[in-house]
């Protein structure tokens, strides 16, 4: 279930946003393995879990080069389950910068503070970040280079993170061919709200560290074959601390995942390419290739080796909107209850969605989802559902 709200107010040189949004959802704990011989109460295989955000935002609106433009945004979350593990994320973050004849300068300045109940963590988790940088820029290049300071305090600990800030791109022919290398770092805080999100059969509960993804380097091509056609490939080379992989919690309920950590250098591959045919119809296809060399684990537990998604959107007068894709997901890895590699085969997903716009404030939907009807895994020991539809309305005001 979701519901949300969201106003924009124009002034003559700024602009005010306000949203309020509401989720819920629901999920049934269903991979148990019949031979487990634990105690699996009734109950403790339905999980429910509420969300309720609130954002305002405030940016300018200059367009010349004199001003001073600035953004920012106050935003609080309030994230629970049914059982009784709360979160509650308070960011601040505010931005600016000013050009200077041919140099651009500006910075972040960003305060996070997650509180979580005793059952969660007895200890906040609050994060102060700046990031000061300077730009420099021609008739066909642009460079940019400052530091992301980072100061992390949790359980009673504080550390303080430096990571690099560097950007360089060269327009080789106006705007068909940019290389570029991009130069960072970043402290990645990981939520209760986020690992649920990305896995709803997590323990209630669970509480994973933040990882520390020490230095990224990534250089690529982009630019446009044409007017309706453009394209973005590149590879990127990571080093990361606590990358957090899902395993099955064969201890105490199989039918729910813990974490597990390692250090890891990460290679990363991806292309893009986006199609724009006319003005009522685009097509997009993405492909990825992920290579993880640990310290310690002998898999990358759950993560896949590659992706590739094809989507397509075109709409009829405006009225009628239609949106389809094919997602495929390559080989993935589980440990079993002996603590052995299991391979997951890949699988495609095809869906297809339907919206029709009565109006500017109401439409109605339809989505098919599983198309074809295969029953794959996700997770380990979660076989997905077949084909299935989800209909509804949409509200705007």
């Amino acid at each position: 279930t979701e519901a949300g709200f969201y106003g924009k107010k124009i002034f003559s040189t700024s602009a005010f946003l306000a949203g309020i949004s509401y989720n819920r959802n629901g999920n049934t704990f269903y991979g148990a393995d019949p031979t487990f011989s634990g105690d699996l109460k009734g109950d403790s295989l339905r999980q429910v879990t509420h969300s309720l955000a609130v954002e305002l935002g405030l940016h300018s609106l200059y367009t010349d080069s004199t001003h001073f433009n600035y953004a920012g945004k106050v935003g609080y979350t309030y994230f629970g389950d049914k059982f009784s593990m709360t979160e509650n994320n308070l960011d601040i973050l505010v931005s600016g910068d000013k050009f200077f004849e041919q140099q651009r300068i500006g910075g972040e300045i960003e305060i996070l503070h997650l509180a979580k109940s005793n059952e969660l963590s007895a200890n906040p988790n609050s994060i102060f970040r700046i990031a000061p940088w300077m730009g420099v820029f021609g008739k066909d290049w642009r460079a940019k280079a400052g530091v992301n300071m980072v100061s992390n305090s949790w359980g009673g600990a504080s550390d303080v993170f430096f990571y690099p800030l560097g950007e360089l791109s060269y327009d080789v022919i106006s705007h068909y061919f940019i290389p570029y290398v991009n130069i960072g770092g970043k402290l990645e805080v990981n939520s209760y709200e986020k690992i649920m999100g990305e896995n709803p059969y997590i323990m209630p509960g669970l509480n994973v560290r933040n990882t520390n993804h020490k230095f990224i380097f990534e250089a690529g091509l982009k630019g446009k074959f044409s007017s309706s056609v453009s394209f973005n490939v590149a590879g990127s080379y990571t080093l990361s601390d606590s990358l957090y992989f899902c395993v099955n919690n064969f201890s105490e309920n199989p039918s729910k995942f813990a974490v597990v950590y390692d250090n890891a250098q990460v290679t990363h591959f991806f292309g893009e390419l986006v199609i724009g045919i006319a003005q009522n119809f685009s097509l997009m296809g993405r492909g990825e290739v992920t290579r993880y060399a640990l310290d310690k684990l002998s898999k990358p537990w759950q993560k896949p080796g590659w992706e590739i998604t094809v989507s397509a959107l075109s709409n009829f007068k405006e009225k009628l909107y239609i949106k389809g894709s094919i997602v495929a997901v390559g080989d993935r890895y589980a440990m079993n209850e002996m603590g052995q590699a299991v391979k997951l085969d890949p699988y495609a997903d095809l869906s297809l969605g339907f919206e029709y716009r009565l109006s500017k404030t109401f439409s109605v939907y339809l989505d098919f989802n599983n198309i074809l009807g295969k029953s794959y895994y996700q997770w380990y020991r979660y076989s997905t559902y077949g084909f299935n539809a989800l209909a509804g309305v949409t509200l705007s005001f």
